[in-house]
Parts: C-alpha cells; sequence; structure tokens
C-alpha cells in the first residue's frame, strides 16, 4: 500500500481560564491570531522533547490531501506516565495514520507537578490539570476540527500507557460527555484497588510537603509562593503523586462506582489491550526467591496476602531457577500494574454498555530491531511494542513488521470510521451476552496469523486472582 498525501498544521489550542495563561497566539474560539509555521516543532510542556516551556499547548494536525468530504478524527494522548513525553516526539508522527483517510490530532498537556498540583478550594490548582489539557484540547478539535477536515462527529480518543489512562479517565468522565464516539486503550486504565485510589486528602498533603520543601510554609500563602517558584524546579520535584485525582468536578467516582451506578460515558466503542509481558520494563538480571520476596514486600496487595501472591507466582519455580523468578517478576509487575487493569476496565464496559462494541488484544509479536530497547528472548514483548506498529515505524524485518504495521493501522483506522476493526471473523467482540459474559475472546496480535483468537487468557489471573483486588 502506498501512504497517499497529507498536509500537517499544528496551534496552539486554547488559554484554559482559571489557570496559567499561556501566550498569546491561540485558536482557542477558532479565530487565528497569529501565524505557526507548522513545518517546524514547537515547544514541548515541562518533561517533554526539547525544547521545552510553559507556553507549550499545542494541537500537531495531520490530515490527508484534497478532502471533500469529513474524515473520522483519530486524536492521541501520549504516555510517559505524566512526567513525560510529548506530540513532537518522532514517534507520533501522524502521516502515516492520515493516508488510511482519517485525520490525525495529537494533543500536548501539562506533566509532573505543573500538571497535577491539587490545591484545595483553590479555583486555579484542581488538580488533574495535564487532564483538563487534554479535555480542552478535545473540545478545540470539536469546534474546530472541520477547518481541516474532521468530522467531530467521529472522534476516536486513543493513547498508550498514561495515554491509555487518560483515555480511560475520558471515558469515565462526565465533562467528557458526547465529545468522542470511540476510544482504544493501548496498556493501562484508570482502575485500582480501592486503597489505592489517588484522593483529594492525600493529593493536598502532597502539595504542603512540596510547599515545605520550596520554603512555602504560610498556611494562607503557600499556593501564592509556590507560583514564584520557576517552573523548572517545579517540574524537578518528583514527590507529588501525579495522575488521574478522583473525587473531583473531572473524575467524581472510582471506576468502581462509575460502572455500579452507570455513570459514565456509555455510548462510545472500545478497543483495549496490552502487550503479553507489560512488566518487564523494570529489572532485567536474574533473581533469587530472597530478591523477588524484597522486591514485593511492602506492596499493597488489597485483601490478598504476600503469601497467596508468592503461591500464586512462584507455584511451578524451582529454587535454583533464577531466570523463572525473573519471568515470574514479570508476570506480577504486567498483570498487577496494567493488564489485569486494562483487560478488567473493558470487560466493565462490555457487560454495561451492551449495545456498544468492546474488543480485546494481546500483542505476542515484537521486531526484531524494538525501538524501545527492548531484548526479548530476557524480556519478552515490552509495554510501549504496540506504538512502532500504530505509527509505522518499524521495519527490521521487513517481510513481517511492514505488513503487520499496515494491517494494524487498517484496524484502528477501521474502528474510527465503522466502530468495527476488520469486517470479517478475525475479531470477535470481548464477550458475549449470551454466554452470560464468561468468555474473554481476544485478538492476538501477530503477523504470523492475523486470525488467531485467544480464548479466556487472564481467566486465572485476571478474573480468578486480582478480580477481588480491583472490585
Amino acid at each position: 500500500m502506498e501512504l497517499s498525501l497529507y498536509f500537517k498544521v499544528n496551534v496552539l489550542y486554547f488559554n484554559l481560564s482559571g489557570v496559567h495563561q499561556h501566550g498569546s497566539s491561540s485558536l482557542g474560539s477558532g479565530h487565528l491570531t497569529d501565524i505557526i509555521d507548522a513545518t517546524k516543532k514547537k515547544t514541548s510542556c515541562l518533561g517533554g522533547d526539547q525544547p521545552t516551556s510553559e507556553n507549550c499547548l499545542y494541537v500537531n494536525i495531520w490530515a490527508p490531501h484534497n478532502i471533500t468530504t469529513l474524515k473520522p478524527v483519530m486524536f492521541w494522548i501520549y504516555g510517559g506516565g505524566f512526567r513525560g513525553g510529548s506530540i513532537f516526539s518522532d514517534m507520533y508522527n501522524g502521516k502515516s495514520l492520515a493516508s488510511y483517510d482519517v485525520v490525525y490530532v495529537a494533543v500536548d498537556y501539562r506533566l509532573g507537578s505543573l500538571g497535577f498540583l491539587y490545591g484545595g478550594d483553590d479555583e486555579e490548582t484542581p488538580g488533574n490539570l495535564g487532564l483538563l489539557d487534554q479535555l480542552e484540547g478535545l473540545k478545540w478539535v470539536r469546534e474546530n476540527i472541520h477547518l481541516f477536515g474532521g468530522d467531530k462527529d467521529k472522534i476516536t480518543i486513543f493513547g498508550q500507557s498514561a495515554g491509555s489512562i487518560s483515555v480511560s479517565a475520558l471515558v469515565l468522565s462526565p465533562l467528557a460527555k458526547g465529545l468522542f464516539a470511540r476510544a482504544i486503550l493501548e496498556s493501562g486504565a484508570q482502575l485500582h484497588n480501592r486503597k489505592e485510589t489517588h484522593t483529594k486528602a492525600q493529593a493536598l498533603v502532597e502539595a504542603k510537603e512540596m510547599a515545605k520543601h520550596f520554603k512555602c510554609t504560610d498556611d494562607k500563602t503557600w499556593l501564592e509562593c509556590l507560583r514564584k517558584v520557576d517552573a523548572n524546579e517545579i517540574h524537578a520535584y518528583t514527590q507529588l503523586t501525579v495522575g488521574p485525582l478522583v473525587g473531583t468536578a473531572y473524575l467524581p467516582l472510582t471506576a468502581q462506582e462509575a460502572f455500579k451506578d452507570g455513570k459514565y460515558n456509555t455510548d462510545v466503542d472500545l478497543i483495549a489491550g496490552v502487550t503479553r509481558n507489560e512488566g518487564s520494563s523494570q529489572i532485567k538480571g536474574n533473581m533469587t526467591e530472597e530478591v523477588f520476596i524484597n522486591a514485593i514486600k511492602g506492596r499493597n496487595f488489597g485483601d490478598i496476602s504476600l503469601g497467596e501472591v508468592l503461591a500464586f507466582y512462584l507455584k511451578d519455580v524451582k529454587k535454583d531457577d533464577y531466570a523463572a523468578y525473573r519471568w515470574a517478576y514479570y508476570d506480577l509487575n504486567g498483570d498487577m500494574g496494567l493488564k489485569c487493569s486494562t483487560y478488567l476496565f473493558a470487560k466493565q464496559v462490555a457487560q454495561h454498555s451492551t449495545t456498544r462494541n468492546v474488543y480485546f488484544y494481546e500483542l505476542t509479536y515484537q521486531s526484531g530491531g524494538h525501538l524501545q530497547g527492548c531484548d526479548e528472548q530476557t524480556m519478552g514483548i515490552c509495554h510501549g511494542s504496540d506504538l512502532e506498529f500504530v505509527f509505522y515505524r518499524t521495519g527490521a524485518t521487513p517481510q513481517l513488521d511492514l505488513p503487520f504495521s499496515k494491517e494494524w493501522m487498517s484496524y484502528w483506522t477501521n474502528f474510527a470510521k465503522t466502530g468495527v476493526p476488520t469486517t470479517d471473523a478475525k475479531w470477535p467482540k470481548l464477550v458475549n451476552k449470551a454466554e452470560e459474559y464468561k468468555i474473554s475472546r481476544f485478538k492476538d496480535m501477530n503477523p504470523y496469523d492475523f486470525s488467531k483468537i485467544l480464548v479466556d487468557p487472564f481467566k486465572r489471573a485476571c478474573d480468578e486472582f486480582w478480580g477481588k483486588y480491583f472490585e
């Protein structure tokens, strides 16, 4: 397949009312005040690709050339642990996706302490500022994307890692109601054990500890004092928990509460998925049993005991098999951290949104020249392995990688157009109502067999062992 012509533009999309203002170039109301040269990268938010600046709330847009009818829109949110990332990363070049007859949009958002500081009743620090940036970018797209050939009523939000968690938060947020039609989650979801939910009380304690660090100790003026601290120093402070804050206007409920009460955006189709070895990026060397136990001691397993965790993950590990301990650690990290939360989030959507399409996948193939530096023999199919196929940024094994990437892009763009990734039987829905939601069918994303379906692969780990943890 030849990639068609496209055009690209980037714009500074808004000045968020009530918070720090970012420059004068704006398209917030659809009125251009300055001409922006879209052939050059702009400044990323602090923590992103260089150069960085507080003046960073840009949107990148790629669209097909010579548009005659409005096209579906794919709205990308990047990952990076809510501390890093940028729309100007070479990975997120949208020209290949745009060649599949969609308009591709990537949104920047504030990161780290600048993006997630919570100041109590202070209106300028409501928490979730990074997420509010994403929301305002989405609103801007709804209002303006027709000017670039996009259909505001066919917006698919998608993201990876922290971007995937952000997408799931938009699915949950009442502030995002009606702003998008479909969602794709790649390795991450806003679903936690109740004891690990990030709350306003915890966030305020952390904020005041941060203020003390910068010698802002007056109870009445600590926020004003923090505003005078250099932005780079604020961003460099890493003791603040970053990510979605529950109990706010953006996320009034936990995911469990939202699903139980039906108070989430039920009118969306969804694809979610993971890589096979999501937890393999932390430790690369072999492990002993003692190292394994010490590595997980002190973790909050909810109502599951440490002994139960050890019995589950070390059941088949021989005492002297140090590589097996490492793989068991990878499995524990992946299941608890990303795999089960993403799967169970999607399953909840499938069970509660009976009129919508919900699909799931597991990536079981990795490029031989993986761009993230992951060694498959010792680390498996790593977190982030999907990105190079989604964005056509691969080619280490051209006879496999390039056709696989094109197949993947066709799934994503077909879904954006119709709510169905493929019209044949390659990819059934996650669960079937007639089977009382007991059977989960996943697409095995692997170029050796495009049609392979995985049946209940996470039943033992996610449904049975970790199920109560995520209730």
